[in-house]
């Protein structure tokens, strides 16, 4: 199980976060031959995740204007931002802003500060990350009270065309585990229209650097530390009931997302299907969930 472990890239002794970390730097002995007195866990980069549909233009929060589809490049880390925490589907407020007379109208947030963003490219207001909180009875896993935790999502959402779904695309990461060291994400500029490109050349031949998380931005907000653990790269096409599809269905519509069967297509993004069987991309579905 990766309870208590993932997303978890942090190597000090907190004993507050010890119960919540079960390889923590706390700790005098780490069973199965890990180091003692070393923070470990399954760390998480997400290269690229597709939020699919069309938003009938831009989205609340984003800056500049991102519209659905986007690609979400996202760092999972833990431990996380407990308090003043951005709100989901706006935008992190870095500055109070205090109005005559000493009142403050709006209270910052506490988010990661410097993070890089470039080209047609957002902080992802819409996943600040998960609270993982004390299970109930029953739940596959167990976390008392004082093992639940904060995990965050340093997320961006970059700006897809019409160019992504029709042609082979290429993403780039670059990772610098450890101290002084950075993730940063790579895409390709393509054209919008006629007259507009999303970044360069609008062919999709000179890379852009979309997003980048550099470790002293973590270690300044939480301590945490950009990944070192082994890793290793997964491929999957996984969709959920809230990336990329409609949060509220058409009435009578059944709420499924099983290609085949068509009661479902008013709960799947238009193209979808079709998309998954006779593009480059193609296989098949049985049954998404």
């Amino acid at each position: 199980s990766t309870n208590n472990i993932w997303p978890w890239s942090f190597d000090t002794c907190d004993r507050t976060l010890q119960p919540a970390q079960t390889i923590s730097a706390c700790n005098i002995e780490n069973h199965f031959g890990m180091h003692p007195f070393q923070g470990r866990g399954a760390t998480e980069i997400d290269i690229v995740e597709i939020m699919m549909g069309d938003s009938k233009g831009p989205l609340p929060g984003t800056h500049p204007p991102i519209a659905l589809p986007y690609a979400d490049m996202t760092l999972q880390v833990a431990p996380g931002v407990v308090k003043n925490r951005p709100q989901s589907g706006a935008a992190p407020v870095y500055e109070s802003d205090i109005k005559i007379k000493g009142k403050t109208d709006l209270v910052a947030n506490t988010w990661y500060e410097g993070l890089e963003l470039h080209g047609n490219t957002s902080i992802n207001p819409f996943f600040y990350g998960t609270y993982l909180a004390e299970t109930k009875p029953g739940e596959p896993v167990t976390r008392t009270k004082k093992q639940a935790f904060q995990a965050d999502a340093v997320g961006a959402a970059h700006q897809l065309t019409a160019a992504h779904f029709n042609t082979t695309h290429t993403f780039r990461i670059e990772w610098q585990p450890g101290t002084g060291g950075r993730i940063d994400w790579f895409t390709k500029g393509h054209l919008v229209n006629d007259t507009f490109s999303i970044e360069d050349d609008g062919l999709g031949t000179e890379w852009v650097h979309a997003y980048g998380v550099k470790d002293k931005t973590l270690k300044q907000t939480t301590g945490a530390q950009i990944p070192i653990e082994p890793t290793s790269l997964i491929f999957n096409v996984a969709v959920s009931s809230t990336w990329g599809f409609p949060y509220v269905v058409p009435d009578g519509c059944a709420k499924c997302y099983d290609c085949d069967d068509p009661k479902c297509a008013c709960s799947i993004s238009p193209g979808f299907c079709k998309m998954l069987r006779e593009k480059d991309v193609a296989m098949y579905i049985d049954s998404i969930r």
